[in-house]
């Protein structure tokens, strides 16, 4: 999840795509929030 999220603070993926991904969808999306993105 540290490497999704990295990727979507850079740009690289977008936020949905990251949660998509992620084995844990709701802490990467309170991670993302928490970065600023409002996911």
């Amino acid at each position: 999840d540290n490497e999704l999220t990295r990727l979507a603070k850079e740009g690289i993926i977008s936020v949905e795509n990251a949660v998509l991904k992620s084995s844990n969808p709701e802490r990467l999306r309170k991670s993302l929030s928490n970065l600023g993105h409002g996911a």
